[in-house]
């Protein structure tokens, strides 16, 4: 991503953007400067320049002659979004602890039956979802293919999924077909909290299935690039049923 991509997750509009990096260019400046390199007119610079300040970007002086205006270093930005990644996380631990009593007040059940569907720009959102399960209580149970799951998300991705799973504590058994491993994805280590079989020989699984708490997710490799969660209880257990048959003839 270049600079702007970065700035705009702190939520700022184009011309602060232009702003703030126009600033950090020309160092201490006064109003009428930045307004000629930015080609807006001076009262709009003004009020540019405060909003920049109230995000805690620029700095503002106020000497007896005249008011600068000084940017502060891009090193800025990364405590910046730090913040917003901890005020974030305050608000989601927030919500989870309210969550029972939402689902009271809305009659809404934890695990509501029905069935969503993913296009392949939010497909990664099922595997984030598995990250919050509780570790006491379930798992993750997966039969894939390991090149196709890499194929559909990445290399970089899966091995980071891989590593806040296991920073998560969360448990897995997962059935593989072996002639579709990858070298350095899934080496089994001391703490990773899992088990694995391969599936018999000619076992062909082009789609992979995940089944975690209630759900069951089935996901299709890059090519056709979608995934479909189903909650229900019923159909959660009959999968199972099936992912357990599956195990004994595996090895």
């Amino acid at each position: 991503m270049n600079i702007n991509e970065y700035l705009k997750k702190l939520h700022l509009s184009e011309k602060e953007s232009e702003t703030y990096l126009a600033l950090l260019a020309s160092g201490e400046s006064s109003i009428t400067p930045i307004s000629k390199k930015v080609d807006l007119p001076r009262t709009t610079v003004f009020y540019i320049l405060e909003r920049l300040s109230d995000k805690h970007l620029i700095d503002i002086n106020d000497a007896k002659t005249r008011r600068t205006y000084i940017a502060r270093p891009l090193r800025t930005i990364i405590t910046l979004l730090n913040y917003k990644k901890s005020e974030l996380e305050s608000v989601i631990d927030d919500f989870k602890t309210s969550l029972p009593e939402f689902d009271r007040t809305y009659h809404q059940s934890p695990f509501q039956p029905g069935v969503r569907f993913f296009n392949k720009n939010d497909i990664r959102l099922i595997y984030e979802e598995m990250l919050e399960i509780d570790p006491k209580k379930d798992e993750i149970w997966y039969v894939a293919e390991t090149a196709k799951i890499v194929d559909t998300f990445g290399a970089d991705y899966t091995e980071n999924w891989i590593k806040r799973r296991i920073a998560k504590k969360i448990p897995s058994r997962s059935i593989r077909v072996k002639e579709a491993e990858i070298e350095g994805i899934n080496t089994p280590f001391e703490g990773d909290i899992r088990e694995y079989r391969f599936a018999p020989p000619g076992f062909n699984c082009p789609a992979h299935i995940l089944i975690y708490q209630d759900s069951v997710a089935i996901i299709t490799t890059s090519q056709e690039a979608f995934g479909t969660v189903i909650t229900s209880k019923e159909y959660a257990a009959t999968m199972r049923s099936w992912f357990e048959q599956l195990w004994c003839n595996s090895k």
